[in-house]
């Protein structure tokens, strides 16, 4: 597969996160290493606390009054729409209210046995409790932590195809969910005293307001950051599957992700590593296969190291800490974004700044 010339370019960045309830406190905090695990309220099966990475309640305003009674909502479903408000606020301040925006949104996917991660009118009761306009387009991605890459994919080729000038792309998650959590616990993966390979689940939201080139380039003089057409693969042994675990998806989004950006070799990796080993052998095979596209002294970020894992938000935040990164100094580019899915999806992105 050849290179891909499309490409979008970042125009707005919105989060929330247990580090900060803007992009720049959360970028802020995650440079100083600010960690914010702590003991929740849930007993793991041994009856210690699961420790959790929570975004503060003042940080997220309350749920819609027209959704308070919506049976279909779980709680974190409610915590998801609530923290996507600001971070989707935050990400088009910028942008003309009265506009319609094409919207693509990143969700938890659903685990082998247990109940459907988001309910069916998910994206309506996000739009609601956004007050977002999105005209026609809008589109809904249950992929995960990879789904935020799957959904700017889809978001990049529609700004190339010409339908708009603009897109909003992001994605919010909670793990606060005790069937979730319980599902977990019985794998033992929930960070807790005495579960040492396990994560801190956590929660937040992401949103990266994206321009085409045309456009991106006509409203702002100087640097741009840009987005190139991700890397995207299939994991045929992911932790839930009977096949053998190599790695393939991964180092084959890589090496597509190299592919349509074309650049020179990567000096930062944004991961979603969570702290459980399962992940690094296929981070591993990735680099390795990949060795000529990535400096030798490359820089390895993995941020849930401070806010925990925060699944299908992860791409959008670690693309908008790369943004940031960039657009500051403090982080050397191009850089590359990837995320694993629990299931089969693997996505990468490279990041680079235009002069």
């Amino acid at each position: 597969m050849g290179k891909s010339n499309n490409k979008a370019y970042i125009m707005g960045v919105g989060m929330v996160t247990p580090v900060g309830d803007t992009a720049k406190m959360t970028a802020s905090s995650v440079r100083a290493g600010i960690n914010r695990f702590a003991a929740s309220p849930v007993y793991n099966k041994d009856s210690n606390f699961m420790k959790m990475a929570l975004v503060p309640k003042d940080a997220i305003p309350p749920l819609d009054y027209r959704l308070q009674a919506k049976d279909d909502l779980s709680s974190n479903q409610r915590r998801m729409l609530r923290m996507a408000q600001p971070a989707v606020s935050e990400a088009m301040k910028n942008y003309p209210q009265d506009q319609t925006i094409p919207l693509f949104v990143a969700v938890p996917e659903t685990l082998p046995d247990m109940d459907e991660a988001v309910c069916e009118k998910f994206l309506d009761y996000f739009i609601k409790q956004t007050g977002i306009k999105t005209g026609k387009q809008q589109t809904i991605f249950p992929d995960g932590r990879a789904g935020g890459i799957l959904a700017l994919d889809a978001a990049i080729k529609y700004l190339a195809e010409g339908h708009s000038d603009f897109a909003l792309v992001g994605g919010t998650d909670s793990y606060w969910d005790e069937p979730l959590l319980d599902f977990l616990d019985e794998g033992n993966r929930v960070l807790a005293e005495g579960v040492a390979d396990a994560f801190a689940p956590g929660e937040g939201a992401g949103f990266l307001l994206l321009a085409s080139e045309k456009m991106a380039k006509s409203i702002k003089n100087g640097p741009l950051i840009a987005v190139s057409a991700p890397g995207i693969a299939e994991e045929a042994g992911h932790r839930y599957s009977e096949e053998t675990y190599k790695g393939d998806g991964l180092a084959e989004a890589f090496t597509l992700a190299f592919e349509n950006f074309g650049g020179e070799r990567i000096k930062t990796i944004y991961t979603s590593l969570n702290g459980e080993h399962f992940g690094a052998k296929e981070y591993g095979v990735a680099c390795i296969r990949s060795s000529e596209n990535i400096e030798e002294d490359v820089r390895t970020e993995h941020p849930a190291d401070c806010f925990g894992d925060i699944g299908a938000a992860f791409a959008p935040v670690l693309i908008g800490l790369s943004a940031v990164g960039l657009s500051k100094g403090y982080i050397k580019g191009p850089t590359m974004t990837y995320c694993s899915s629990e299931l089969q999806q693997r996505g990468a992105v490279c990041v680079s700044v235009e002069t």
